[in-house]
């Protein structure tokens, strides 16, 4: 409600003793103001008068009682004043508060007015003077109207003396209490006894209309609503009640405004009936007993006359709309008067109601005096009252400006009533009468200080000097939710420079100020917050920016508090709020975080600008009008008051796509459980629901929660401020909502927590300041008793710094004491010592990051990049390739000692089989006693000191800070020397000035002279590079050299270098319309040019090489402050980013990460460019290399990060584990017996107290993980060892894995081959037998090496061996044919189980299975774990024992093995070898070469050494085209993927090594431009195109360029795995089956397969007589040999086939067969006439059965029943069966597969018998002649 400027009374309320109280006024949503005005309006009448004024004080403490306030004025005589009180006097709970009435007494009689207001609600009430509160009674009246969630009010305000109140409510009414609700019954009296100056206040959602108020001593009694709702908002409500002696039986009733809802309430106020009559348009009766009430609706322009039996109170109720409602009190007849008075306000359109008798109306004159103009009269129009010509009435408008209006000139009694209002406000008042002046002339008084002067808009004159009158505040909080000093609220995602609020021009006696704030973005790039806050004001410039407890001066940090400008402004620390005040009561608070709060004084009234709009009390305006435009408003306006900063990387919108939040998301954080807890009815903040509307800080909480995907620490942020507005309002709430929402706060040493601690901590620069506050109490960590804050941290006094010229400085601090570097001072035991100093020529003095300091005038940049190239900080070039470690840049001995050492050392190394040129491996810098590595063994990982640190990195001083830049890990030092590699090849040292003339090293010596830079530390000049370069080793590898391959560096042929110069290679660099051409201004481009064509040709054209050429050029152009545009594509080096992130051209250097949420502390300090690389998606941030949602960010630690669930022990006996919402979780934690704790690099850690090993290996023997050796029988699938279940999961915290693997024998010759399958973390890994290169990845083919799930799993060839190793100690080596060895770490003692036991060093029990004690026989043990049914063989063939001792190589004391016996004792290999060679069985010396390689294999894994062993005679071994054979074979560094992305390599293991200039290409040694791509931790080949993602993409490797398109399988096609390959196949397999003419396909276990329709008989008998396939039959006599079937070669898809028989004569006349030869599959079997029961196999005679190629050929006999002879039977798996009996018997069975597709005597098998007849005319004998073969 707006408030009258001047005092009125109702019905001459003039006295000289005054009481009354404040109702709770709570604010509406839209509101600003956070605490509430109260005020009284003191007017003297005709003579000066003496006023004092008294009621409660503030406090400074909650523990402490409030004080008191007391106040004497001196008022001239008709003067008006303007007294505003204490807060703290305000009502606010339910029930008796002492000391809350206000007290007023006079030496003359005056008039009294009580307004309590907040910006858009507010009341005012007429004071009645004590000498009416004599004993009496008092009827209540309250609005009838909601909301529910505000209250009726009703306060009795006792005077002097104890007193008895009663209470009868007339009506059951339920009250709010402090704690629960009260039920007060209705007639039922109420008895409560007030002290003196006590204050009764009942509140609730109940009616209190008639309720009785009986006191025995003088009270005032006042009611209203705290927010009275009638149409849209709602507003408070006040009046005082006259007591029942001074009301009336009849009222004028009048029309005020032009609502439709006019009501007014008539209450019967005396006992029994009161009669009631209404005269208006028609006349109404109605019957009221005491306390009842009854409802008039007034029509417009139609004024009521109400005539009662008895008194009654009448009140007038408006809604005032389209403005907010007021109330008020009618005037009884018996109260009029002839002359009245009011008072209105400026800006609102006000309205005069009279109503008077009309005899005497005549002559009546309202006028109106605006202040600086004439006085205005004019007389009203009478109207007569509807029902009573005897009265009348008018309505007068008064115009929108302040007026002072009276009434008078008539002799007629009237009333008189100002209402008025506009959009938010709204009020209505009864007019002042006059009294009679005095006659006695008024004493004389002393000047008026105030005479003459003329202050602001919103000021005040107070002796002499103008004051504002009350203070509105402007925020940006959250994300960031503004609302200006008006009340408009806005949202705003900007993340540039702004202007919050500036004094718009220059104001005589206002002092102009400026508040800008700079945004960042945090987690989202969708959404902003504040980060820092400037103010300008005095000639300073004050920031506070990221460091907490202190702010920067005009660019120099400061620790708070501290005083300046004389003491006209302040900073001092409050809370966790840096909180900023000057002398013209301007308040900026800001939290270091995203709460910004600007309090501006009401003199600023009309005269500022910013986002905090103008401050006119028009909330409206505050932003544009809308135009229409696409630009929003906010936009427009925010355009307006942008301030140009250097951030290229900001913006002023979130681009379109501002994030939603939706209703059901909405709902969900909404929950109690979330930012639901502020709005609870009864929950930790319910205290404050009263004070601080919750209803917006829950929209901007849920908001903020909602786009941040539950972050917690975005709800605790949003808790936390709605917490400290409640304290500022001097509400405390119940602490336990951080356990409640799981929000703790933890305190550094020395200091504690405290829920409502001192707003002005002591500190080493204020001690005193803590007793000497009086600001409300605030939340946060508190300084321990008798410790005090010395910057950030608490101490005691005796640790305190030095006090130098107004600021603080801790101890130990060196400061300059002067702008120009000339006095250094230091602070030393409280003492500051300044002397004389300088900076160096090299040096300028400057401010950097808060410092001023001697900085350096320029740096110099030295690199290595490429294979590699140099630049000198000189500007020399030179190339090098040298493999060993060298001295990169180091300090000089001898230099200036002020100087800070240092040494940075790069490693280099060939990159893969390429010995002609070399890389950057690794890098490291030692400085500060500490030295950070980097190494592409380890990409993206950092170490300290050894020990493995997440990035961002910085140590306690933050001298030394390490972070991630785009592909870079980048090192910083305070003195300003940077360190840069991206783990490949590309190493940048940028070096200060101060250090000219002071390095050496590969950089040079740095004096501006390139021609001197081939300094050797001898002090000498070196020849050539390869000298120089040498001259400054420092270490390397064994075999490491300094010079090139063969004494010759490499160099590029004419014609290559022109060809890779073209622009579809290096040319794109000099391209002028490429995306470099920016570039070529300001960087001379050829010299990157001719590198990047060098590389191309040493890795022959391979697309790596110009990649990483391109990069490197980019990022030069980047840092020369040029513009880079888009040339990496999806087809042309394609970046390759992780989960959560993509790809940028030009991504921001100091990218956001969990740390804080912020930009690492050392990036920015100097201008940074733009850099390629990967940026994390909106809503994620950086954790360490790994972009992450913000509510899985980390912890911090002692410093540092870590991340999620990331566990550490910071010592031996402590564990700590990083759990959700950033909460460190540390405890006692000792080793497992199974481990032992080993510190290594600072860091402890549990590890393995040993590793055990199980194998499978030889013809059939199992050694378990306790040494148990058994034989494995049957051909099935195995369970080697797996994890039991109780011992995975939460409860075990063992990760899980499975390794089974196929056995099967080769049954002619008894070796047995073994497929793997390992399971482990989701991933299903399968090794098949004789694959080399090349595993199934879920059934997918794969080649070599993979990396899966970030490293945890990995698969590489090693030499012979596959080898598979997991992050938790898993290896599993494969030899790609039958062998297999796991090894376990100790931790899983007695976790596994499966054919290697149960690893629990006991041998006994290792055959006992699950619910059994007594160990089962090895077949059985070995049959329980057949995960599919075994086939059962026979025992294989045995053969000749091979002869000597030939395992006695593993063993012998002087053989080849003897220096690896000490590592891997050969006595177990050796008896397994033994055993197997003894029985002559199991594959002979295939099985021997076996047992030894197995040995080899451990030997070569544990890192022994082995000699060569292999011969041309003994296990020679065969290797592929482009390959040979090494003991000790490299096929990790000498491989495309190590090639594409260098790691670290395992021990070497024998096997096939490429040869010179190839490459391994999993499987196959290829030339290196033929290498293929590494995507994702998995190898392409080139060439062979892919589907990926479920077919959704089909993609191709190019030489090193991995692309891909968007791809979908057609219709009737599904995306399956078929033969190890991804793809889109039709759901019937048989649909892309294509079966020969006489097959049909048939599907078996998922497969199709072509079936034989048919089958044929050819057979030849007896002399003999034949039949062929398709029935023609003749006899033949031949005795020569002959074919009698021969596959065709037509379908070479059939297996070749042919028999031939060998005939002689028998007797003189007639031949037979004597024997058949079948050749088939590579074999010839044949059959020999008389030779029953046996078969030659390959010239072999063997015994019947006999097995071939696995069971593909098998030759067995057999007795049919009524077949007196024996027969044999030859079955081949591919259609072929041959049936003889050694004598006269042959028959061929073909399947129909072979039809058509065979010739001989049999036919050629086409269903036609008459073209197997010899032609027309044709002899058989002739005919049959034609197959012969050989000689007869």
């Amino acid at each position: 409600m707006s408030l009258l400027s001047s005092p009125v009374c109702q019905s001459c309320t003039s006295g000289r003793e005054f009481l009354t109280a404040f109702l709770p006024n709570h604010r509406y949503r839209r509101q600003k103001s956070k605490t509430p005005k109260l005020q009284l309006v003191l007017a003297a009448q005709g003579y000066a008068a003496t006023v004092n004024i008294q009621c409660r004080g503030g406090r400074r403490k909650s523990w402490e009682p409030y004080g008191h306030f007391s106040r004497t004025l001196h008022l001239s005589p008709n003067e008006h004043v303007w007294v505003e009180l204490p807060v703290e006097t305000q009502l606010r709970r339910a029930g008796a508060h002492p000391d809350l009435a206000v007290r007023v007494s006079s030496s003359e009689d005056i008039t009294v007015m009580a307004f309590n207001s907040r910006s858009g609600t507010g009341d005012g009430t007429v004071v009645q003077p004590v000498r009416r509160h004599a004993v009496q009674d008092y009827v209540v009246f309250t609005p009838p109207f909601g909301p529910a969630s505000m209250d009726k009010l009703v306060a009795v305000v006792n005077g002097d003396s104890a007193n008895n109140i009663t209470f009868t409510p007339s009506q059951d009414v339920t009250l709010r209490t402090r704690r629960t609700q009260d039920i007060w019954t209705g007639g039922r009296k109420v008895n409560v006894v007030l002290k003196p100056h006590e204050t009764y206040l009942m509140r609730g959602a109940s009616d209190l209309t008639g309720t009785w108020v009986q006191a025995q001593r003088p009270v005032a009694v006042l009611v209203g609503h705290s927010c009275v709702k009638m149409v849209d908002t709602c507003e408070h409500v006040v009046e005082q009640l006259p007591p029942v002696s001074e009301l009336g039986k009849e009222y004028m009733v009048p029309s005020m405004s032009d609502a439709k809802q006019q009501l007014a309430y008539i209450v019967a106020a005396e006992s029994g009936d009161t009669e009631v009559e209404v005269q208006g348009e028609h006349t109404s009766k109605f019957r009221l007993r005491l306390g009842q009430s009854m409802k008039l609706q007034v029509k417009d322009r139609h004024p009521v006359v109400v005539n009662a039996t008895k008194k009654v109170l009448a009140m007038f109720l408006s809604s005032n709309k389209p403005f907010d409602p007021f109330l008020t009190t009618l005037t009884p007849s018996w109260g009029l008067s002839d002359a009245w008075a009011a008072d209105t306000e400026d800006g609102i359109m006000s309205h005069a109601v009279l109503l008077s008798e009309k005899e005497g109306s005549d002559g009546v004159r309202v006028c109106t005096e605006v202040p600086g103009r004439a006085t205005r009269c004019v007389e009203p129009t009478w109207i007569a009252f509807p029902a009573d010509d005897a009265r009348v009435w008018s309505k007068v408008a008064l115009g929108d400006m302040q007026a002072h209006v009276t009434v008078e000139g008539g002799d007629a009694p009237m009333a008189m009533y100002v209402y008025g209002g506009k959009q938010y406000r709204g009020y209505g008042t009864a007019g002042v009468c006059h009294e009679a002046a005095a006659t006695t002339p008024p004493p004389t008084l002393p000047p008026d200080p105030c005479h003459g002067v003329t202050c602001q808009e919103k000021e005040k004159c107070v002796k002499g000097v103008c004051v504002h009158t009350s203070t509105e505040t402007c925020r940006a909080v959250g994300d960031p939710h503004y609302q200006t000093y008006d009340g408009r609220c806005y949202d705003f995602m900007g993340t540039c420079t702004y202007v919050m609020s500036t004094l718009t021009k220059n104001i005589t006696g206002l002092t102009p100020f400026t508040v800008t704030t700079k945004n960042n973005h945090r987690g989202n790039r969708r959404v902003s917050y504040v980060r820092t806050v400037t103010v300008s004001v005095y000639d300073l410039t004050i920031t506070i920016d990221r460091q907490r407890g202190k702010v920067l001066v005009n660019g120099e940090l400061v620790h708070l508090p501290v005083s300046l400008s004389g003491g006209k402004v302040s900073v001092k620390r409050s809370g966790s709020y840096a909180v900023l005040t000057t002398d013209f009561s301007l308040r900026v608070k800001y939290d270091w975080n995203s709460r910004l709060y600007i309090t501006v004084p009401s003199s600023y009234y009309r005269h500022l600008g910013g986002l905090c709009g103008n401050y006119n009390g028009d909330r409206e305006d505050d932003l544009p009008a809308p135009t229409g435009a696409q630009t929003s408003v906010v936009l427009k306006m925010i355009q307006t008051w942008k301030v140009e900063d250097s951030d290229r990387f900001c913006s002023d919108d979130c681009g379109g796509h501002c994030p939603y939040c939706s209703p059901s998301q909405r709902t969900h954080y909404q929950k109690p459980s979330l930012c639901g807890v502020l709005a609870q009815k009864h929950g930790p903040f319910s205290a404050c629901r009263d004070a601080v509307e919750p209803a917006m800080y829950l929209d901007n909480c849920v908001y903020d929660v909602c786009i941040n995907k539950g972050a917690r620490q975005f709800l605790c942020d949003n808790l936390k401020g709605y917490n400290d507005v409640c304290l500022s309002e001097g509400v405390k709430v119940n602490p336990q909502w951080r356990t409640i929402a799981k929000c703790p706060l933890s305190c550094p040493a020395g200091s504690h927590y405290e829920a409502c601690g001192s707003a002005c901590p002591s500190s080493c620069g204020s001690v005193d300041s803590e007793k000497q506050c009086t600001d409300p109490c605030v939340e946060g960590c508190q300084c321990d008793k008798g410790l005090v804050l010395s910057g950030d941290q608490c101490v005691p006094t005796s640790s305190c710094g030095c006090q130098h010229e107004g600021r603080y400085y801790t101890p130990g601090t060196t400061f300059w004491a002067d702008n120009s570097c000339s006095t250094k001072c230091s602070c030393v035991r409280r003492e500051v010592t300044c002397k004389s100093a300088s900076c160096k020529k090299t040096e300028r003095c400057a401010v950097k990051g808060g410092v001023r300091n001697c900085y350096p005038e320029s740096f110099a940049k030295c690199y290595g990049t490429g294979d590699p190239h140099y630049r000198t900080f000189d500007g020399r070039r030179f190339d090098f390739q040298g493999t060993c470690t060298y001295v990169l840049s180091r300090l000089v001995k001898g230099s200036d000692p002020d100087l800070v050492p240092f040494q940075v050392l790069v490693q280099n190394e060939n990159r893969g089989r390429n010995k002609a040129v070399a890389y950057t491996k690794s890098v490291s810098i030692t400085v500060y006693n500490n030295t950070v590595s980097m190494s592409s063994d380890d990409p993206e990982r950092v170490l300290v000191n050894g020990r493995p640190v997440n990035l961002p990195y910085s140590t306690a001083d933050e001298e030394l800070s390490v972070y991630r830049s785009g592909y870079t890990g980048v090192v910083r030092t305070a003195f300003g020397a940077t360190l840069l590699f991206d783990w490949r090849s590309h190493v940048r040292l940028n070096l200060p000035s101060i250090y000219s003339n002071a390095v050496a090293g590969l950089c040079g010596n740095y004096n501006q002279n390139g021609k001197d830079d081939f300094l050797k530390p001898d002090g000498s000049q070196a020849k050539n590079p390869n000298t120089f370069g040498h001259s400054w080793k420092a270490g390397g590898d064994v075999g490491c050299t300094s010079d090139c391959a063969g004494g010759k560096c490499p160099e590029c042929e004419p014609a290559m270098t022109a060809l890779y110069e073209k622009r579809q290679y290096c040319g794109i660099i000099s391209d002028p319309a490429g995306p470099f051409k920016q570039c070529h201004a300001k960087l001379d481009h050829t010299e990157f040019l001719h590198d990047c064509a060098y590389d191309m040709c040493a890795y022959k054209g391979h697309t790596s090489a110009l990649c990483g050429s391109l990069s490197a050029f980019s990022t030069a152009c980047q840092e020369a402050g040029a513009t880079v545009e888009t040339w990496r594509t999806k087809d042309f080096c394609p970046p390759s980013c992780g989960p959560n992130s993509h790809y940028e051209t030009c991504a921001a250097p100091c990218p956001q990460t969990c740390s804080g949420l912020v930009s690492p502390p050392a990036c920015g300090e100097e201008e940074e460019a733009g850099t390629e690389g990967c940026a994390c998606d909106d809503g994620f941030v950086l954790s360490d290399n790994t972009c992450v949602p913000v509510a899985e960010c980390g912890c911090q630690y002692e410093g540092q990060y870590y991340h999620q669930r990331q566990v550490f022990r910071p010592s031996c006996g402590t564990k700590c584990e990083c759990k959700a919402n950033g909460q460190m979780s540390c405890a006692a934690f000792d080793c497992s017996a199974n481990e032992k704790c080993a510190v290594e690099g600072a860091v402890a850690s549990c590890v393995p107290t040993s590793i055990g090993s199980c194998s499978v290996g030889g013809a059939r023997t199992v050694r378990s993980f306790d040494g148990r050796v058994y034989s494995l029988r049957g051909d099935c699938v195995f369970t080697l060892s797996e994890v039991k279940e109780e011992r995975t999961g939460v409860t075990g915290g063992m990760a899980a894995f499975s390794v089974s693997l196929r056995q099967h024998t080769e049954q002619e010759r008894g070796s047995v081959s073994r497929s793997v399958e390992v399971r482990v973390y989701a991933f299903k890994i399968s090794m098949d037998s004789g694959v080399v290169g090349e595993v199934k990845l879920d059934d997918i083919r794969a080649s070599l090496p993979l990396s899966l799930a970030n490293g945890k799993v990995s698969v590489s060839q090693n030499g012979i061996d596959i080898i598979v190793e997991t992050d938790f100690g898993l290896t599993l080596t494969y030899d790609g044919v039958a062998g297999v060895v796991l090894r376990l770490p100790s931790t899983y003692r007695n976790a596994v189980q499966g054919l290697c036991g149960d690893y629990n060093d006991q041998p006994s029990d290792d055959f006992v299975l699950a619910n059994r004690t007594e160990p089962a026989p090895p077949e059985a043990f070995s049959a329980a774990w057949a995960v599919v049914g075994c086939v059962p063989t026979p025992v294989p063939p045995t053969g000749a024992p091979i002869g000597g001792d030939v395992c006695d190589i593993i063993r012998a004391r002087r053989g080849p093995f003897a220096g690896c016996h000490a590592a891997v004792p050969p006595q177990v290999h050796y008896d397994s070898c033994d055993a197997d060679v003894a029985t002559g069985g199991g594959g002979g010396r295939d099985i021997l070469c076996r047992h030894i390689q197995a040995y080899v294999s451990s030997c070569q894994s544990a890192g022994a050494t082995v000699t060569s062993w292999r011969t041309d005679k003994l296990c020679p071994l065969t290797c592929q085209a482009g390959s040979h054979y090494e003991l000790c074979a490299d096929t990790c560094s000498s491989s495309c993927s190590y090639l594409l992305s260098p790691g670290r390599c395992p021990p070497c293991h024998e096997g096939c090594e490429c040869d010179e200039g190839l490459a391994f290409d999993g499987g196959r040694c290829v030339p290196m431009e033929n290498c293929g791509c590494m995507v994702d931790g998995l190898y392409y080949k080139s060439g062979v195109s892919v589907f990926r993602d479920d077919c959704s993409e089909s993609c191709e490797c190019q030489s090193g360029n991995f692309s891909c398109k968007e791809h979908g399988c057609q219709k009737g096609e599904e995306c399956g795995v078929k033969d190890g390959t991804l793809g889109c196949y039709a759901p019937d397999p048989c649909a892309e089956l294509q079966c020969r003419e006489k097959e049909r396909c048939e599907v078996h276990e998922g497969e199709a397969v072509c079936v034989a329709q048919s089958k044929a008989v050819c057979w030849a008998m007896g002399d003999p007589h034949y039949s062929t396939f398709d029935g023609f039959r003749f006899s033949f006599q031949g005795t020569c040999s002959y074919v009698l079937v021969n596959t065709t070669g037509l379908d070479p898809m059939l297996p070749e086939l042919t028999v031939t028989t060998k005939n002689e004569l028998r007797g003189n006349d007639y031949s037979y067969i004597q024997s058949v030869s079948v050749d088939l599959l590579g074999h010839r079997i044949t059959i020999v006439r008389g030779q029953n029961g046996t078969v030659e196999v390959d010239g072999d005679r063997k015994l019947l059965p006999v097995l071939l190629e696995d069971f593909s050929v098998v030759a067995t006999e057999s007795s049919a029943a009524g077949v007196r002879r024996v027969r044999g039977l030859l079955h081949a798996d591919s259609g072929v069966d041959v049936v003889f009996d050694w004598n006269a018997l042959l028959a061929v069975t073909l399947s129909s597969s072979f039809h058509g597709k065979v010739g001989g005597l049999c036919g050629n098998y086409n269903g036609d018998a008459t073209d197997d007849a010899p032609p027309a005319g044709t002899a058989v004998k002739k005919w049959a002649e034609s197959w012969s073969v050989g000689k007869c």
